[in-house]
């Protein structure tokens, strides 16, 4: 008995009972966090699984925005609905071979 009435609260607790819309959760923090961990994998800037990862989050941020609409539709609730991606290159996170010797080469003589 215990057990059943656990699972059917951990249900009722993971969709609003109003939209039917999942809520954040521990589980699904835990899912994200698996899924680009284990699902996609190490993810090194520009690698393929980078670019995977990308889709991941773009498409899931998308859904959060639908999701979002389909609460104003049927709340109507005043709530604006937007997802924006901010697009890079990714340059700010490498160093140059030569920069990265110069810094060695100056922490070898005390320098930095």
């Amino acid at each position: 008995m215990i057990t059943t009435y656990h699972c059917l609260l951990t249900r009722i607790l993971r969709t609003n009972p109003v939209t039917n819309l999942p809520q954040i959760s521990e589980e699904r923090i835990l899912g994200v966090a698996k899924q680009l961990s284990e699902g996609i994998g190490y993810r090194i800037v520009g690698s393929y699984e980078h670019a995977l990862a990308d889709d991941w989050m773009v498409e899931a941020a998308e859904m959060v925005q639908r999701n979002c609409e389909r609460v104003v539709l049927l709340t109507g609730r005043k709530l604006e609905c937007e997802v924006w991606r901010q697009e890079g290159s990714g340059n700010h996170r490498c160093v140059h071979v030569q920069q990265f010797f110069s810094f060695a080469a100056n922490l070898d003589k005390g320098l930095t």
